[in-house]
């Protein structure tokens, strides 16, 4: 039963790095297409007679509702989080981001549940671990700086994944340092499934991002009637299609 227990656990680990990973490539498509986004927005405003300046001015409060904050362009370095409610996301997720980021666990404390905490409580005793042999306090003198610098950075990798609670990282780091991992199977694939449904969510969150679909579509009427969802979902501006 043990064996059957590990190869399900590795199974669910793959998926949830699996997952990790196409959340990362998500975010990264939206981030990417945001300038691009903004530059057609404005081309087709102007192609189609179309004040940009006149419908944010007329529609501050819904922009700054939707925002949180006074409207700023998809383009601009102000930080916002827009997800139109049950609405498709006006402009891609920008940091603070719907992204996989949690509060650690000191932060989030009572909130945590008794098998988190204990999940919590295992990866704390496995960073500890790594800490001793990488932290850059403990490195011995002798060793070569090539070898000192990758010591360091796998110590900053754990530390920055045990905050994160991306653990499998540090199951990867423990690994290459031949450091016994924990055995929890069970335990650990419960908790590494609902992990998994949280980030699927997010992903079809990003996915939502209106920055998102503009990488996604590949010609331009399929970008200009992107467009014209995105002028009647913000400002209830309907242009005629091409006829």
């Amino acid at each position: 039963m043990a064996v059957a227990h590990k190869l399900k656990w590795k199974r669910i680990l793959n998926k949830l790095k699996f997952y990790h990973t196409e959340l990362e490539s998500v975010k990264e498509m939206s981030r990417a297409a945001a300038p691009d986004f903004q530059e057609y927005y404005e081309n087709f405003c102007a192609t189609n007679n179309v004040d940009i300046q006149q419908l944010n001015q007329t529609h501050k409060d819904r922009l700054s509702e939707l925002y949180g904050q006074p409207y700023a362009h998809a383009s601009d370095d102000n930080e916002s989080d827009v997800d139109g409610s049950d609405e498709s996301a006006i402009v891609v997720h920008k940091n603070p981001s719907p992204g996989y980021q949690q509060a650690s666990p000191e932060v989030e404390g009572l909130h945590m549940s008794q098998e988190e905490q204990e999940i919590h409580d295992v990866f704390a005793k496995l960073f500890k671990k790594i800490a001793l042999v990488v932290h850059p306090d403990r490195i011995d003198s002798t060793v070569s700086e090539n070898r000192r610098k990758d010591m360091i950075s796998s110590f900053q990798k754990a530390n920055q994944a045990f905050e994160e609670k991306k653990y499998f990282i540090l199951l990867e780091i423990a690994e290459a340092l031949s450091i016994s991992t924990p055995k929890n199977y069970s335990q650990q694939s419960r908790w590494m499934m609902k992990e998994i449904v949280i980030i699927e969510s997010l992903i079809e969150c990003e996915k939502s991002t209106y920055n998102f679909k503009f990488a996604d579509r590949e010609t331009g009427d399929e970008r200009d009637t992107l467009m014209r969802q995105f002028l009647f979902q913000l400002f209830k501006v309907q242009l005629p299609q091409k006829g």
